[in-house]
């Protein structure tokens, strides 16, 4: 088996009947979630790491619109929203304590092209949620 012929006997399983009555058509998700974002964020400037997650927040609301008694597409909003307050806590705790330091000290926001995002640094407030 060639490896394309093993990745699509994986996604059986991801991608299949079950999911799209949990879920609706992949094409009528991705456009109401693509709708709201757009809308939602046409005129947002702030943290590009808090954005993403209300952004996962957006999409798990549309698949709660599909299915609202999904157990899991809560769970996954609680979480997305736990994990934006843990950028907001790093962020804060990096204005007042400037001698937090980078992980990989190799990496750059600005070397990376990224703006107005702090995903790379030590959070001593984080205890390990196990969400990323």
């Amino acid at each position: 088996m060639n490896k394309l012929d093993h990745f699509d006997t994986q996604l059986q399983g991801l991608v299949n009947a079950d999911r799209m009555k949990d879920y609706g058509h992949p094409a009528d998700h991705f456009a109401k979630s693509a709708a709201l974002k757009a809308e939602l964020f046409k005129d947002y400037t702030g943290n590009a790491s808090v954005r993403h997650a209300m952004e996962m927040i957006v999409d798990k609301l549309v698949r709660l619109s599909h299915s609202p008694f999904h157990l899991d597409s809560w769970v996954d909003v609680a979480g997305y929203a736990r994990t934006a307050v843990m950028v907001i806590d790093r962020n804060e705790a990096m204005l007042l304590n400037p001698d937090l330091k980078p992980r990989n000290a190799a990496w750059s926001p600005i070397a990376s092209g990224v703006t107005n995002l702090a995903s790379d640094y030590v959070d001593p407030y984080d205890i390990g949620s196990g969400m990323y």
